[in-house]
């Protein structure tokens, strides 16, 4: 890994571990580089399955429980997190490593079609 890339990464994985001096490391490192990082917890509308509401619910910050509202959700023109990122100039990525087809539904997500 190289760049802010692979500081993102390590930070992501240190804080899954719990690793705080790690944390604190790749912190600094993106400071140095020009960026800085937040954290915080929110609650899922979803247990023991349901992934693709919880990520609409994240992208939307709107609360999606049911298929009923994630299909509703899609319909509307409500701005999502990535679709704020492109206004501002940026690309966004998603990274999940259980999703080994084309993701059906690109225009919900703001986003690339490709896994």
């Amino acid at each position: 890994m190289r760049g802010a890339e692979g500081v993102v990464l390590a930070l992501a994985a240190a804080r899954k571990t719990g690793d705080a001096a790690e944390v604190a490391q790749s912190a600094h490192r993106l400071a140095a580089a020009g960026f800085s990082t937040r954290s915080g917890f929110l609650t899922s509308p979803t247990v023991g399955g349901g992934s693709w509401l919880a990520y609409a619910s994240l992208l939307s910050g709107t609360w999606v429980d049911n298929q009923r509202r994630y299909e509703a959700l899609g319909a509307s023109d409500r701005l999502r997190l990535t679709g704020a990122f492109q206004r501002a100039g940026w690309h966004t990525v998603a990274l999940m490593p259980g999703v080994t087809e084309l993701w059906p539904e690109p225009a919900r997500t703001d986003r690339d079609a490709r896994p």
